[in-house]
């Protein structure tokens, strides 16, 4: 069953990978085999890679790959490399839950274009109208804010193109910008919340000029809510998870399959993996819809 996380802790699901979905591989993947020759692969070929994915454990670069090839609906190859968790040595299970973090955007883009394929919205249509929050933005520029050479469309929200900056003052192009992103704390808070402070900000750069990685992810769920007029959680539930059996797919992890989860890791000053300080949080175990 999917759970509900409390978006009050989450804008960061979608784009910043906080905690992100949580998927495993797909289930009865033996019933679901097939020869890799009637398939076109080779056989001896697709073995080469064992070798590969195991000198990626062996040096050190990964605790742990899952790899599974399909065609035309059959397995090929589902093979799994390395340790559930460092610390025991226990080889991977089958079933182990990873976080996708920033896999999450293909997930809202599929999201968008279920609606888009319904008819509600068109790429050129403002995303004013549908966020009226966004009419009145301006942009950001050495010589102070000035007004939008156009209205941003959804075309642009889709393309990363909207004008919106990424949130990092490092490095950043436009780092007033940025940094009013981190000072107004667009993680803390709905997604609705989120909305109202992004439109007390400037944009870094006019629609359509320059691609940036990064909050327009965000916004693009925020899109799929107004739209359908659903929760974003419940619309990925009922419209894409559970039709295509993502039975572990959700914004937290239960109780009772956390012993499946897998560890967060990182390399410290020498390169070295080990294991994350901060694992991230779980959603509270609330039914979608749910008042948590």
């Amino acid at each position: 069953m999917f759970k509900s996380i409390d978006l009050s802790a989450a804008i960061a699901t979608l784009a910043l990978g906080a905690l992100a979905l949580t998927m495993h591989a797909a289930a009865n993947a033996q019933d679901n085999a097939a020869s890799p020759e009637i398939l076109g692969f080779s056989s001896d070929r697709l073995e080469r890679m064992d070798a590969a994915m195991q000198e990626q454990i062996d040096s050190g670069k990964y605790a742990a790959i899952s790899l599974t090839i399909a065609r035309h609906g059959k397995i090929v190859k589902n093979s799994r490399y390395g340790y559930q968790d460092l610390e025991n040595r226990a080889p991977l299970d089958p079933d182990a839950i990873f976080r996708v973090a920033s896999m999450t955007k293909p997930v809202t883009g599929a999201a968008l274009m279920i609606l888009y394929e319904e008819g509600k919205w068109q790429l050129d249509d403002p995303i004013a109208k549908f966020i009226p929050d966004f009419a009145n933005l301006q942009v950001a520029t050495q010589r102070g804010n000035v007004p939008l050479h156009h209205p941003i469309t959804m075309r642009e929200m889709l393309t990363s193109t909207a004008g919106f900056a990424g949130g990092n003052p490092i490095n950043s192009s436009s780092p007033a910008v940025d940094k009013a992103y981190v000072d107004a704390k667009l993680n803390v808070g709905s997604l609705t919340d989120m909305i109202a402070k992004l439109s007390q900000i400037p944009l870094e750069s006019q629609p359509g000029t320059k691609f940036r990685y990064g909050i327009q992810h965000d916004i693009q769920g925020y899109l799929v809510e107004r739209i359908s007029g659903q929760p974003f959680d419940r619309f990925l539930s009922e419209r894409l998870f559970e039709p295509l059996g993502m039975d572990d797919t959700a914004f937290g992890v239960p109780v009772a399959k956390r012993t499946r989860l897998v560890p967060l890791y990182a390399y410290d000053k020498k390169m070295k993996l080990v294991r994350a300080a901060n694992q991230g949080t779980f959603a509270p175990a609330v039914e979608v819809g749910a008042t948590p």
